[in-house]
């Protein structure tokens, strides 16, 4: 199952997902997420979700991030899933 597949399959059963991504400056960043959205930009899909570590919404580019694992515990959605 690709990325983008997992992300969705995790959205609808509204699991959390663990993902790993690479961020503009380089870096790598893991980040335990509640699934919400894609949207497509000029530049590619952008996921959208909120970040349990930063206790705030946040965006990555579909094409950064390389690994999604779909964790058991579930979420109560802040907003409406679009999956």
């Amino acid at each position: 199952m690709n990325i983008k597949a997992k992300i969705i399959k995790a959205a609808q059963n509204l699991n959390l997902i663990r993902l790993k991504a690479k961020k503009i400056n380089g870096s790598y960043t893991e980040r335990v997420c509640e699934p919400y959205s894609f949207r497509e930009k000029k530049n590619g899909t952008i996921f959208h979700f909120f970040c349990r570590l930063r206790n705030d919404w946040r965006s990555l580019r579909l094409d950064n991030i390389f690994l999604v694992e779909i964790l058991e515990e579930k979420y109560d959605p802040r907003e409406i899933v679009e999956f």
